[in-house]
This record gives structure tokens, C-alpha cells and sequence, in this order.
């Protein structure tokens, strides 16, 4: 009788605690989160037949996104799943020596060689770069095709032995290809790789992003094909006003910090880069959407247009820059290169041909990195709309 009123007594007391939970929840509740998106809020009274149906999948968000305690309660889930060398998240794999590796867009196939691109879709991607080149000279600007590796291309041998490349992936496949029709791109990865072995660290172990140093050798390699082609621009970042300095071990990164584990996986291989120049000349950045306008400052990526102009009385060099999350550590170098330079999110590897024509630049740089080659062209603006403008531009133009 007494072992079963302990049962009982357990049990309430566990139910007890769990309507506590969620009273403190609703009272104080806790806004921080490691979520790369906004959390569920609560949904409103239903009053409709429709909106009965829908309430309960509704509330089901809520409740999963804002339960009592949940980030204190998923910190310790994590760190209990790593300390078995386990990713708790499936976008996120572990690697040697504190190293993390994003597995978005099926990255980890995508390099491994697990996921080739077939032949019909590799002359997609080739035909559309080509054609959105040829589209872009007839505008009378220069093209400047610019592909990233992800940190799993320039750091294998920090993977797990099975995450390792069986046979060339996408990246490898795409360059090969560009290289054989002839396509002029930026081989950004030769100067990266030429950097890793002089013993530079050029990405960030717990992020899903390169350092200063790794977009700076980036940039060197766009840099030299501008100036071979003689496109106009205002001046060229060298090593003596880079400013790089090694950094203490610090928080880490966006993996870190997506496993809730930012303080224990810390970045531990970083440095800074603190532009130094001989002339004091500022600039101005605005943001294109509302004309917001602020004094030498580089924004944040977001799915919005800025255009940052250098204080000079006549602008004798312009770039548009179609760019995704890699783009924002080139900014620094790209904004003093250029008396002026728009820069666009292309989303799902779109080309947006009104920019070209609005701003009229005398070079368009466009940036992609690696992972986005799970796009597929044809079902979107690189192949569809934009391949259509092309060829009737290219036509006139012949």
C-alpha cells in the first residue's frame, strides 16, 4: 500500500511540475533562442469550421517552439549527444579536433561524390552562366563568375572518414566543366588552397562561413582578373593594409551557436582583419528599398539592395554584385575597390536583369558557393527568364 502511494505520490508530483512549466512559461517567457528563424506564436482563437482544423497543428507549433525551459532543456540534450560524437542536428556534422561542417542542402553528398551531377544538368548550369555572361557583354559590362568551396572542399581532413570525398562532387564537376567549354570563372579555390598549405587559417571551424583572411585571398583572385581585363576600378587592397592580427580562442560560431554549445565549441583558430589605408576617403551606404541612408557602414546579409558609394566627385567605376551569406567579409574589400558597388541576394541562384540595367555597372561579379549547386537550373531565373533575355540580347547585339 505504501510503495503504491509513493508510486502515486511520484507521478503527481511529476504532473505537478510539468503545469508549472508551462505557468512560468506563459508568465516569463523565454524570448532567447538558437533558432535562425522566428518562433511560433500563439494562435488565435479558431471560429470557423477551417480555422478548428487548423488550430491544432497551430498550438502543436506553439507548444514545440515555446515549452518551459526549452533551451536550458535542449542544451543539455545536446551536449549529452555530442559527448557520444553524435550530432543531435542533422545539418550539422562533427568533425576532428573541434571542427563542425554544415550538412545543409545535402552538402555532405554533394562533396562526397554521393550525389554527381548528371551530364544533362551540368550543361544546364554551363549553357545558363554562358548565357547569362554573353547577356551581361551585351549591356556592355564585364562578367565575372565567381564559385566558393564550402570549409569541406579546403578542410577534408578534418571530416569523418566516411564524410570524405569517394569521387569528385558538384563543385569539382561544375569547375571541370566551365574549364572545358571555356567559360571564364574565378578560381578562387586555387588561392585558397595555395593559403591553407602556408599554414593559414582562412575558414572558421564552428561556422558554416570562411574568415577575413579566407575572403581576402577570394578576393586577390577576382581582383586579377578585373585588372587583366581592364575593367575600371578605384584602387586594390594588398597585404600592407590588410591589418591582420591573430585573435584570442572566442565564442563560436553559427553551428556553435545552433547546438546551443557556444561557449564549450569555441572558434579557436581566428583572426581579424583591420583595413588600414593611407587616405581617409568615407562612404555612404543606401539601402535601396527606402533610401535609408548611413555613413561608412556595411550591412548585415539580408534579402534587401544596398548601394555603397565612396565620396568622390565623379563615379568612374561601378559593380553589382549578386551574392549570398559568403559575400558580406568581401564587402569590406569590395566597397573600397569600386567608387561604386550594388549588391544584390540572388536567393535561389536567380539573375536579376532590371539591376543590370538600372545601375548600368562596368562589371557584375556574381557569387555563389558551393552548397547552392543542389539548385537546379532550369527551374529557376539562372536557366529560365534569364536565358530567354539573353539570347534575344545577344541576338541584337550579333
Amino acid at each position: 500500500m505504501n510503495e503504491r502511494l509513493l508510486r502515486q505520490g511520484f507521478l503527481g508530483l511529476f504532473l505537478l511540475s510539468l503545469l508549472v512549466i508551462l505557468l512560468v512559461q506563459w508568465l516569463w517567457p523565454d524570448t532567447e533562442t538558437n533558432e535562425n528563424r522566428p518562433l511560433a506564436s500563439f494562435p488565435e482563437q479558431p471560429v470557423t469550421i477551417d480555422q478548428w482544423a487548423e488550430f491544432r497543428a497551430s498550438f502543436e507549433s506553439y507548444m514545440d517552439d515555446n515549452f518551459g525551459f526549452r533551451r536550458g532543456l535542449q542544451r543539455t540534450f545536446h551536449r549529452l549527444i555530442v559527448a557520444t560524437g553524435t550530432s543531435p542536428l542533422e545539418n550539422i556534422l562533427l568533425g576532428h579536433d573541434g571542427w563542425l561542417f554544415t550538412a545543409h542542402r545535402s552538402l555532405t553528398d554533394q562533396h562526397r561524390g554521393a550525389m554527381p551531377l548528371d551530364p544533362g544538368t551540368l550543361d544546364s548550369y554551363v549553357d545558363a552562366f554562358r548565357q547569362q555572361r554573353r547577356w551581361v557583354e551585351g549591356q556592355g559590362a564585364r562578367h565575372f563568375l565567381m564559385p566558393l568551396p564550402d570549409k569541406n572542399t579546403i578542410y577534408p581532413e578534418y571530416l569523418p572518414e566516411w564524410a570524405r570525398p569517394v569521387q569528385p562532387g558538384r563543385f569539382a564537376q561544375l569547375q571541370d566543366a566551365l574549364t572545358e567549354a571555356g567559360e571564364p570563372f574565378v578560381d578562387s579555390l586555387l588561392n585558397l588552397s595555395e593559403a591553407k598549405e602556408r599554414g593559414e587559417w582562412i575558414y572558421w571551424q564552428t561556422d558554416t562561413h570562411w574568415n577575413c583572411l579566407g575572403a581576402y585571398h577570394a578576393y586577390q583572385a577576382l581582383m586579377d582578373q578585373v585588372q587583366s581585363t581592364g575593367v575600371p576600378y578605384r584602387k586594390r587592397i594588398t597585404n600592407r593594409e590588410l591589418g591582420l592580427e591573430a585573435r584570442p580562442p572566442s565564442v563560436g560560431g553559427d553551428m556553435s551557436q545552433m547546438l546551443i554549445m557556444e561557449d564549450i565549441l569555441l572558434e579557436r583558430r581566428d583572426v581579424s582583419c583591420r583595413l588600414v589605408f593611407q587616405d581617409s576617403l568615407s562612404f555612404s551606404a543606401e539601402r535601396l528599398k527606402d533610401g535609408a541612408i548611413h555613413r561608412n557602414f556595411i550591412a548585415r546579409p539580408k534579402n534587401e539592395v544596398w548601394r555603397y558609394r565612396q565620396d568622390v566627385p565623379i563615379v568612374e567605376s561601378k559593380a553589382l554584385l549578386f551574392r549570398d551569406s559568403f559575400a558580406h567579409l568581401l564587402l569590406p574589400y569590395l566597397v573600397k575597390s569600386f567608387d561604386e558597388l550594388v549588391v544584390a541576394p540572388h536567393g535561389e541562384l536567380e539573375f536579376d536583369e532590371q539591376l543590370v540595367l538600372e545601375h548600368q555597372p562596368d562589371l557584375v561579379i556574381y557569387q555563389f558557393v558551393e552548397r547552392d549547386l543542389i539548385v537546379r537550373p532550369e527551374r529557376d531565373q539562372l536557366a529560365a527568364p534569364v536565358v530567354k533575355v539573353a539570347e534575344t540580347t545577344v541576338n541584337k547585339n550579333q
